[in-house]
């Protein structure tokens, strides 16, 4: 037989345009869908000078989204207030169930990292 030889097909990842030129005419349509979430914490940290507050962080709040213990979305709403003493933490999942609900001062939470005794 002669004439050209067989050509194996090109892979399906091949963009058409260089099918083309290598003279592979055929036509391949993908569609894919997906979705995308977003979530969003804000933080926020208002420090200065006050005489009976150590350090230098006077209120420290954080609002929205964050990831709970059982890996679901959740909505997290935290203040500490240095100059009060007090600590306020509200997690609320997404069916509206309280995760977390803790309202007292700040001396009876744990410290976390160098904070601890």
């Amino acid at each position: 037989m002669t004439g050209r030889p067989l050509r194996k097909p090109l892979p399906e990842w091949v963009p058409r345009w260089i099918a083309r030129r290598l003279g592979h005419g055929r036509l391949v349509k993908r569609r894919t869908e997906d979705s995308v979430t977003f979530h969003s914490l804000l933080g926020v940290v208002h420090k200065g000078e006050r005489l009976g507050v150590r350090g230098r962080r006077l209120v420290e709040m954080k609002v929205g989204d964050s990831l709970s213990e059982d890996g679901a979305w959740a909505h997290l709403d935290q203040v500490v207030d240095c100059v009060h003493r007090r600590y306020r933490k509200l997690v609320v999942a997404a069916d509206g169930r309280v995760i977390k609900d803790v309202d007292g001062p700040i001396e009876d939470q744990q410290a976390h990292g160098p904070q601890q005794k």
